[in-house]
């Protein structure tokens, strides 16, 4: 079974270079678990949830870096869905770690990155152009 995947798009842009190759990144991400639906191998899933883990410490950090050097207005509530993400990656390690069944790891994992576009697309994307407008 192949998902249609959402592709990045130029409107998803927070006008910051580096966060927007992070965020392209995520797009990708969809196709590696593709692939670990169909190797079935649960050292790729692992891998794809330390992926997960070290975006949600260090692309967050530097997106409200950035908010905060553009005056986003709206950082407080952003900072809190990113909050949410770092709680949502943290049950996928336990489940991980508590041998859940590579399915449930892997629509987990899913729904997650699922979550996480949805962010970027309607989130994220309104920090371009908010330079000063706090």
């Amino acid at each position: 079974m192949h998902v249609m995947t959402i592709q990045w798009n130029a409107e998803y842009s927070v006008g910051d270079d580096h966060i927007d190759d992070h965020h392209r990144e995520i797009f990708h991400l969809i196709s590696s678990l593709d692939e670990a639906v169909r190797s079935n191998d649960r050292d790729r899933i692992d891998e794809m949830i330390k992926y997960l883990e070290n975006y949600t410490l260090s692309h967050f950090q530097e997106e409200e870096e950035f908010m905060e050097s553009v005056k986003f207005a709206d950082i407080e509530y952003h900072k809190r869905e990113h909050d949410i993400f770092k709680l949502r990656i943290r049950d996928l390690r336990t489940f991980y770690t508590n041998q859940a069944p590579n399915t449930h790891l892997i629509f987990q994992i899913r729904k997650f990155v699922d979550r996480l576009i949805d962010h970027i697309m309607t989130v994220d994307s309104k920090i371009a152009g908010h330079e000063g407008k706090a």
